[in-house]
């Protein structure tokens, strides 16, 4: 009696725990199945949901794809017209009324602080971007006040271009507000990822540090404020640049801190370029006719088309320099050649992603230049062409370009089998930039008085000298062949693979090459 008593509730908890099982695996499927619809078939916007990281190691293929990104061209496009606004800074040298240095250290003082915080929205939007309420309020408190400290950007501009004793609390507070908010979402962020405690605390210990002086500068006045501002630029130099400089021993290892994705940090950087070359051709235009209303006429004048025109090949020249002249279209890519975008060049330390990133303000500097002064140029066709401000942030154009260029790796030689090897290339753009430089020297009102003449010269020698090296990169069929016939006569008993398997194989392009030229002779 007792064994059968014991025998039925052993049987009893058995059912109770397969009965437990299958519930606990009916719950999880309803679950899987409930997150499968929210996914696929119901789209929703949740609350909140943790700000887990996007990345997970160095398989840049193998993230999780948040679409909210892509709105984050608004905020782009934002700070972006703050360049447009901070272009009136130039506005008094370009005419000659003005101190040159004066007005390049406005635009390093008022833009640097704007742009560093993009900088820092954007790492944290591609690390834990999200599809939840609070990111959306994270997107509309950076948009509204980075609109703010943009409008007001231009009236600080003036003020200190004309040399006055007023501050720009209104320009300061923006900034000190839109690091603060940065600090409470990172600290959000820090609540659900412990595992990056280390480098969240240092982004959340520097953040406070530039926030602090951000709020001294807003509420005091006098001299004061431009030591403390010049002081906060250093430090923002300073905390981008040093963490990635320091010995190993120093450095936050990779698997302490989370990743950003190639892709999606170059594409925001590429966006903001391509916006401010937008600038160059959108300046031109937009005041045709010397109101900055656009043409008041049904057509318009032979400068103003001249103007229009060399805008145009202006930009399609930094166009193909920035990013059709590239050995990695993509930093996830790789070629057969051991060519690697600088992002992920350096995976431990990224000192070539940091440096890249820096060298993006230069090159929009240059056209911010470069349309400020066509835009002068078509508002007053009585005015001369300022050509020096024409043809120097061309040629710095050019340079920032070639230095994003010779930070991916690969090697100076490259590819070795196209037109012109690497470095001959190199040495090619930095003769074209030497000469840009120099045409207004060359080029003096005295020798050509016709400022559209000379404007037409530079668009089309700057475009000449892309287009050579675009030339230059092609695969030269007699490299290729010649190459064959030289590992051919070398090792005659050598399987072709265990040649050169790159030549013979791994790339499909020579392999083209070699039969169309098989097929021609």
């Amino acid at each position: 009696m007792i064994c059968f008593f014991l025998f039925f509730k052993k049987s009893k908890e058995q059912q109770q725990t397969t009965q437990h099982n299958t519930n606990k695996q009916t719950k999880s499927k309803q679950q899987t199945t409930m997150t499968s619809m929210v996914s696929g078939d119901i789209r929703y916007l949740p609350w909140f949901r943790k700000p887990k990281a996007r990345q997970e190691g160095d398989d840049h293929h193998q993230y999780e794809r948040r679409p909210t990104l892509a709105s984050y061209l608004v905020l782009d496009l934002t700070i972006a017209r703050a360049f447009g606004n901070l272009g009136t800074s130039f506005e008094q040298a370009i005419r000659g009324d003005g101190e040159a240095n004066v007005s390049i250290g406005i635009f390093f003082a008022l833009f640097l602080p704007m742009y560093f915080q993009w900088l820092h929205t954007q790492h944290f939007t591609n690390r834990f971007d999200n599809e939840d309420m609070i990111m959306i309020v994270h997107f509309a408190v950076n948009m509204l006040l980075m609109a703010y400290a943009g409008t007001n950007i231009g009236t600080c501009a003036t003020l200190y271009e004309q040399q006055s004793d007023e501050t720009c609390p209104q320009y300061t507070g923006s900034i000190a507000t839109l690091r603060f908010v940065h600090i409470l979402y990172l600290v959000f962020a820090l609540v659900y990822n412990k595992r990056y405690s280390t480098f969240l605390w240092r982004q959340i210990i520097t953040s406070g540090i530039t926030c602090l002086l951000w709020i001294i500068c807003t509420f005091i006045t006098g001299t004061t404020v431009d030591i403390i501002w010049w002081v906060i630029i250093g430090l923002e130099f300073l905390f981008f640049l040093t963490p990635h400089f320091l010995p190993n021993s120093l450095t936050i290892q990779s698997q302490d801190k989370p990743r950003l994705h190639p892709d999606l940090l170059a594409a925001r950087h590429n966006r903001f370029t391509i916006i401010g070359m937008a600038f160059i051709v959108g300046g031109v235009l937009s005041n045709l006719g010397g109101n900055g209303q656009g043409a008041v006429s049904s057509s318009f004048t032979f400068s103003e088309g001249v103007a229009v025109t060399c805008a145009c090949l202006i930009v399609v020249g930094l166009k193909m320099q920035y990013f059709d002249l590239l050995d990695v279209s993509r930093p996830s890519d790789n070629d057969n050649y051991g060519s690697t975008h600088a992002v992920v060049r350096d995976p431990v330390h990224s000192r070539y992603r940091v440096l890249w990133e820096i060298s993006h303000f230069f090159l929009n500097m240059a056209t911010v230049l470069v349309g400020t002064t066509l835009k002068l140029y078509v508002m007053n066709q009585e005015t001369r062409l300022e050509r020096r401000w024409l043809c120097t942030p061309l040629a710095g154009a050019s340079l920032v370009t070639i230095f994003q260029q010779s930070l991916s790796s690969g090697g100076i030689g490259g590819y070795r089998k196209r037109r012109l090897t690497k470095l001959y290339r190199l040495l090619c753009r930095l003769f074209g930039i030497v000469v840009t430089f120099i045409l207004p020297f060359i080029f003096t009102p005295s020798v050509i008085e016709d400022d559209d003449g000379f404007a037409a010269i530079v668009a089309l020698w700057f475009l000449g000298t892309i287009v050579f090296d675009v030339w230059a990169r092609m695969p030269s069929k007699n490299r290729i062949l010649r190459e064959k016939d030289d590992e051919a006569e070398l090792v005659p008993n050598t399987p072709p693979h265990q040649r050169n398997a790159v030549t013979e194989q791994s790339n499909p392009l020579q392999r083209k090459l070699l039969d169309d030229n098989t097929q021609e002779l």
